[in-house]
């Protein structure tokens, strides 16, 4: 398992290097796949939107890699939000049921988001040919102990079932499911300070 000495903030300049990974990582994500099922489509659309929902961690130094960036986490730290202008300007032009899905979706996931200030884990990826070596974990035990030091609250929405016992084996607890029409059902977790992991 990669020790915290191994793992670094990530600099705006190595956000290619980034994304090579997350494409790699989700790239059988079902949420991911449901909105880009075309593989053309999904390799240029995804990284795009990944990184714009993710992009202001960089400002706030709560974006986490490895050295050889085989493993990405992009936070959001309390009060740090995704910039709407950089949204709007990818003009991914959804047809108009499609905007009222994702707005209803949306809709949906904040019913769960907590009350209190949280650090919100927008993306954690591990390129698939280092799966299952501790890098994930590394990385997330990593950046929880500052938010449990802080005496902050953490929160995700889980893409994909197969992730959530790593999760909960982290401290997460489930605190919702969101299901949109035959959109793959998304999952809001939640940790609570200053648990033991």
């Amino acid at each position: 398992m990669a020790s915290s000495n191994e793992i670094f903030p990530a600099q705006r300049t190595a956000s290619q290097s980034l994304l090579h990974t997350i494409t790699l990582a989700f790239a059988d994500d079902p949420v991911c796949r449901y909105w880009w099922p075309d593989a053309e489509e999904y390799a240029r659309g995804w990284p795009r939107y990944a990184y714009a929902m993710g992009e202001r961690g960089f400002d706030s130094g709560t974006v986490f890699s490895t050295p050889d960036f085989r493993a990405v986490t992009f936070w959001l730290p309390p009060g740090v939000d995704p910039d709407p202008e950089k949204l709007a300007a990818l003009n991914l032009n959804p047809s108009p049921e499609e905007d009222a899905l994702s707005r209803e979706l949306q809709a949906g996931l904040a019913r769960f988001h907590p009350a209190d200030p949280y650090w919100y884990l927008w993306l954690i990826g591990v390129d698939p040919s280092a799966q299952g070596s501790g890098l994930g974990s590394a990385l997330l035990q990593y950046t929880l102990k500052t938010i449990d030091d802080a005496g902050q609250i953490a929160f995700l929405e889980s893409s994909n079932p197969r992730n959530i016992p790593f999760y909960l084996r982290h401290g997460f607890e489930i605190v919702g499911e969101t299901r949109v029409a035959d959109v793959p059902v998304l999952t809001s977790m939640m940790r609570a300070p200053s648990r033991t992991i």
